[in-house]
């Protein structure tokens, strides 16, 4: 790099200087960007503003995790990676609102032994992580009880699964949290308090935020519709960095304003949540046909004892074939439950082999 364009941490340390820079930022300025594969494996740089920041952590009464971190909590572990945008959430947007954060470092925050030592002794009222590090921290037990503890337990960054939820609403914690949204729209567009609902969604858009639904032409469907979710509002990001062509295609006009493509399927409720359903490009082709993974994984996810899924192409004897990984509270019997996924999905969707793991490997991000 050149050398205008380095940064040296060791020489800034060294600094005397105190006084308060006085920059000149406007809400449109460049607030961070941060890489992102998505649902590609490819990364790219996603350039987020200073305005749809200021607006994720605003807590405006309507902002359902924010008016209750500067009203109703005091302290929340965090255990997300800075690579990951999720960690604004409990880092960024508590610290604004002059709550405390307690970090932990790699090592903590993959053994659920040191959280639970950490959540007992900092006396934290929060907690924050995926869905998937969540179910794997709750095999432990000592966590549980440190965790059924806290005020507000809030997960995202993926599907939540039903299982989570029924756990949690065992342990008795009030207040269970739902957040989503895509990377290219700050952090989270979405907001969902399942303590007491019915069934999962993500909730209504946030403060600000305006969502469509919209099929295959671009006109909005009806509620229990399945189209794609279109995001608009302050938080869309300005595009990817140095990607013209991308940016033009997943970040267009609507409405008369712009917004973003989230790429999932979802639909509204009767009481106007969103109920996100998949990717759009979690669909494969095999022998011909077209298959949603997330359809059979959703599945498997719903039968009894089993916790998370995970449904692959894998090879078998030179062929292609569906392969389903999946954990469980204990043995299952793949046959009973091959028996019952025939029962729902066509034959060609059944998965062909089946290997339950005591875990699902997840990403330094926690999906």
């Amino acid at each position: 790099y050149p050398v205008d364009q380095v940064l040296i941490i060791d020489e800034l340390l060294t600094g005397k200087r105190k006084e308060n820079p006085d920059v000149d930022v406007s809400p449109e300025d460049l607030a961070y960007m941060i890489y992102t594969s998505g649902s590609t494996g490819k990364p790219k740089g996603v350039e987020l503003r200073h305005i749809g920041i200021c607006n994720y952590i605003h807590a405006d009464e309507s902002n359902l995790l924010y008016n209750y971190v500067a009203n109703k909590m005091e302290k929340i572990v965090s255990v997300t990676t800075i690579s990951f945008d999720m960690s604004f959430k409990d880092t960024v947007g508590i610290l604004c609102n002059g709550k405390t954060v307690v970090f932990t470092n790699e090592e903590q925050m993959n053994d659920p032994r040191a959280l639970s030592e950490i959540l007992r002794i900092s006396g934290a009222d929060a907690f924050s992580a995926t869905p998937s590090r969540m179910l794997q921290y709750m095999e432990y037990e000592p966590f549980m009880e440190e965790v059924s503890k806290c005020k507000l337990v809030i997960c995202g960054g993926e599907a939540y699964p039903k299982t989570l939820l029924t756990r949690l609403r065992k342990l008795g914690v009030p207040n269970i949290f739902n957040s989503y949204g895509p990377t290219e729209i700050t952090v989270s567009s979405n907001m969902a308090d399942l303590t007491n609902a019915e069934h999962i969604t993500v909730g209504r858009p946030l403060p600000n935020y305006q969502e469509y639904i919209v099929d295959a032409d671009g006109n909005p469907v009806p509620h229990d519709v399945i189209g794609e979710l279109v995001i608009g509002g302050p938080g869309v990001a300005r595009g990817y960095h140095k990607l013209p062509e991308l940016t033009a295609k997943n970040f267009v006009e609507y409405n008369g304003e712009r917004v973003y493509r989230s790429g999932d399927y979802a639909r509204w409720d009767a009481d106007g949540n969103v109920e996100i359903l998949g990717r759009l490009d979690n669909q494969i082709k095999l022998r011909g046909l077209r298959i949603e993974l997330g359809e059979i994984e959703g599945l498997i996810e719903k039968q009894p004892d089993i916790k998370k899924a995970v449904v692959v192409i894998r090879k078998l004897s030179g062929q292609d074939n569906l392969c389903a990984y999946f954990t469980a509270d204990k043995p299952i019997d793949i046959t009973e439950l091959k028996e019952e996924l025939k029962k729902h999905l066509t034959h060609y969707m059944v998965p062909t082999a089946y290997l339950q793991l005591e875990t699902i490997p997840v990403t330094p991000s926690g999906k």
